[in-house]
């Protein structure tokens, strides 16, 4: 009964809101309130057709309408209502600015408008002589337009060639022109098609030295005399081209300066008296010769003789770029003016950035996990340490974590770090490994790191970390990480005779088992792979979209060289201390649709770890959890699973929240919706939970890993409030779990109870972040 008069209220409050907006509006004035798009006689479209073109119809209309929520411009409203600023500053200007907008008034012409974009954009699509009617209806205060388009047969290519007359001028380099056309017979005909396809050839001959041709230097003739709704279409040049357009070009001299700003003053400068140092065919310029050689001829794939290319070209602005010791790169063609001379100079100008930097910050973070804290970070780097654009960089942390909820003691974590790290951009190998084609400058990365965490009043641990990674793009879509080697070695040291007493008093398998965790040395001796791939395709329009794989193994080099175990467990050990063995893959990918002022955005994420020999479940460090405000926010850090096991059989008093395991599926869908600036509002759902490989661990057999792993997914629901400050994004989510896998009957639906105050405590979670969940 109390919902029904809530919603009420809010139907209430908008129908009034209406009759006053429709008092406010000009005299003979109405809203704009958008069109309406139905495709007539569709008898002989499939779904798919019919969907795709009213689509881009709908995406093309104009013009945009006010903000609306459920259909009232509430912006309007209130730009009304806060009245009309007489100063350009203040607070009613403020407010205008900011929460009002102006009123789109609907106009006549806006049908006619209309009328002749999708006129073009059906015949664009192939649908020549379709017909568009339009019917303004109005609506109170507000009209809006209706449109029936009637779609002409749509037309298919039959043939596609090139003019063999204009292109035989490019002789053999034509071979292959067309092994790659977008274009294919039966498919139908699409300007968008024909446009990609004139940029497709267009770039084959760049790729050949043809610098000077580009896609405004090419026709598509459409040929519609054709029986049964086909065309032809024959790819021609432009007539009357200059012969620089057709010319195959070579590169002749490239040089390289860093020195003033003014890029006249440094190319005549270096051509005419700077002492110029030469290196593989590049000619090197700068005034303290603060840069070796190599990073020029690693970083420039040109060379003297070389036909042009568009993808050298943009391979060796990327690996300057990637250098990070630049603050402008600019390059510049020239054309040796001699006779019908086909050669190019290439200028490339940089301006260095400051090598030596220092910088401090201090941090307000919340992390996965469920801890919030603070941070102090001091740092010092060098970006040019051995004149070769390496880059070291030294790091002090500092900081303060704490745990809210339901644990006796307190989470209050001290920490301290000391971390060094340094890269070179190159590949530091022990044989020649040829990256000529990779997009980016590979990079080689030695890094070291020591932390010291300190729990209040009961124990510290201190963590050795060490490690040699490779990282490279092989193109712009892809990604890799190489990590051949890394080292971490955990150890602990001063328990407290509290927590030691806690410990044997307790009743609980749990604490016991996380008390050895902590008390016994760790180290780790392994190797991680890492690709992250981001669909080029999947960039465009209204989507967007990328995939991370990872793979981690641990163990087996530290299981040939460690002594065969002496005390009968079978636990080996290196050096005196146990390491782990696992093998762990996981999986992610993002998909987002912009719709509008709307966003639907989605994550997935699966990981599998299976632990062997030395270890029963994945070391701390590796393992996976669920909950909190980066994965089921319904859901406190690290309180879900694994399995079906329950908060309630966990001790919470010592260590909190804690739940472990080796396996993780989750999946996070939520729709965005920004209704201005810096607002964002969300509505989300969260399902997934964590495994364990083995059922010998001290959770047993709820929480192991079983074809029946469907019925052990949790679920949440729950609505979100983002703070856009475009650096910043403050992030609180409200949720509730709706499934919980532990119970018999685990849908929770039916015992929601917004109206009891101890369902409330209980079941709503209140997550604060930075920054968007994924």
């Amino acid at each position: 009964m109390k919902r029904r008069r809530h919603i009420s209220y809010i139907v209430l409050t908008f129908l009034l809101g209406a009759c006053s907006l429709s008092n406010k509006l000009p005299v003979g004035k109405s809203l704009y309130a958008g069109a309406d798009v139905r495709i007539m006689h569709s008898e002989n479209l499939n779904k798919q057709e019919i969907s795709s073109i009213k689509t881009k119809i709908e995406e093309r209309l104009a013009p945009n309408t006010n903000s609306t929520i459920l259909g009232f411009p509430y912006k309007v409203w209130l730009g009304y209502n806060i009245g009309e600023p007489r100063k350009k500053r203040g607070i009613r200007r403020f407010l205008q600015d900011k929460l009002g907008q102006k009123p789109v008034f609907y106009d006549p012409h806006f049908a006619k408008l209309n009328q002749s974009l999708i006129q073009n954009l059906t015949g664009n699509e192939g649908y020549f002589g379709s017909k568009i009617d339009a019917k303004p209806v109005e609506k109170k205060y507000k009209t809006f337009i209706n449109y029936e388009v009637e779609l002409a047969p749509r037309y298919l290519v039959k043939n596609i060639a090139y003019s063999t007359a204009d292109f035989s001028i490019f002789g053999t380099d034509t071979t292959g022109m067309l092994n790659n056309s977008i274009l294919k017979p039966e498919q139908a005909f699409s300007l968008d098609a024909i446009i990609a396809e004139r940029d497709r050839v267009a770039t084959y001959f760049q790729e050949r030295g043809y610098i000077y041709l580009g896609a405004s230097q090419m026709v598509m003739e459409v040929d519609t005399n054709l029986a049964n709704f086909h065309l032809n279409l024959k790819l021609k040049l432009a007539p009357n081209l200059a012969n620089i357009t057709t010319s195959k070009f070579y590169i002749h001299d490239i040089n390289v300066i860093t020195t003033t700003k003014n890029e006249e003053q440094r190319l005549d400068t270096t051509k005419n008296s700077f002492d110029q140092l030469a290196s593989e065919g590049l000619f090197i310029a700068g005034n303290n010769r603060s840069y070796k050689p190599k990073i020029f001829t690693e970083s420039i794939v040109f060379r003297p003789g070389d036909v042009y290319s568009k993808t050298m070209q943009d391979v060796s602005l990327n690996r300057l770029s990637n250098l990070k010791n630049f603050q402008f790169i600019r390059n510049r063609f020239e054309q040796i003016i001699s006779g019908d001379s086909t050669l190019l100079d290439v200028n490339y100008f940089l301006t260095p950035i400051k090598r030596k930097t220092i910088k401090a910050q201090v941090n307000g973070l919340t992390k996965s996990n469920g801890l919030y804290g603070s941070e102090a970070n001091l740092s010092w780097s060098n970006r040019n340490l051995f004149h070769g654009a390496e880059i070291l960089k030294f790091e002090l942390n500092g900081g303060i974590d704490l745990q809210f909820g339901q644990i006796k003691y307190g989470n209050n974590y001290r920490r301290i770090s000391l971390a060094s790290d340094i890269t070179f951009p190159r590949f530091i190998l022990p044989f020649h490994l040829n990256f000529k084609n990779i997009n980016s400058v590979p990079k080689t990365n030695v890094n070291v790191s020591y932390e010291i965490l300190r729990r209040k009043d009961f124990y510290t641990l201190t963590s050795s970390n060490a490690g040699l990674s490779y990282s490279w793009r092989k193109n712009a879509a892809s990604e890799i990480n190489f990590s051949p080697v890394y080292f971490n070695l955990i150890k602990s040291s001063n328990f407290s005779e509290n927590f030691v007493n806690q410990i044997l008093i307790s009743d609980n398998l749990s604490d016991l088992e996380r008390y050895f965790q902590i008390l016994e040395s760790k180290l780790i001796l392994g190797m991680q792979y890492k690709i992250n791939y981001t669909p080029l395709g999947l960039q465009t329009g209204p989507n967007r979209a990328s995939f991370s794989f990872g793979f981690d193994i641990a163990g087996n080099f530290a299981s040939l060289i460690s002594p065969k175990s002496t005390d009968g467990s079978g636990f080996k050990k290196l050096a005196g201390v146990p390491f782990e063995q696992f093998v762990k893959a996981d999986a992610e990918g993002k998909y987002f649709r912009k719709m509008g002022d709307f966003t639907w955005a989605n994550r997935l994420f699966t990981g599998f770890g299976v632990p062997y020999k030395n270890s029963l479940i994945l070391p701390q460090t590796k393992q996976y959890f669920s909950g909190g405000n980066n994965g089921l926010r319904g859901f406190r850090g690290r309180s879900l699973g694994p399995g079906r096991v329950s908060p309630e059989d966990i001790n919470l008093d010592l260590f909190g929240f804690n739940s472990q395991g080796d396996i993780k599926l989750e999946l996070n869908t939520e729709i965005r919706y920004k209704p201005g600036t810096y607002v964002e509002i969300a509505g989300f759902f969260d399902t997934g939970n964590i495994w364990t490989y083995r059922d010998d661990t001290f959770y047993g057999q709820k929480a192991k890993f079983t074809k029946n792993f469907i019925n052990e997914l949790a679920a949440d629901v729950g609505v979100g409030l983002r703070l856009d400050f475009t650096y910043l994004i403050i992030r609180g989510d409200l949720a509730t779990p709706i499934r919980k896998p532990w119970l018999d009957n685990a849908w929770v639906l039916k015992d929601i109870q917004l109206g009891n105050k101890d369902w409330r405590k209980q079941n709503l979670i209140f997550n604060l972040a930075i920054a968007y969940p994924f």
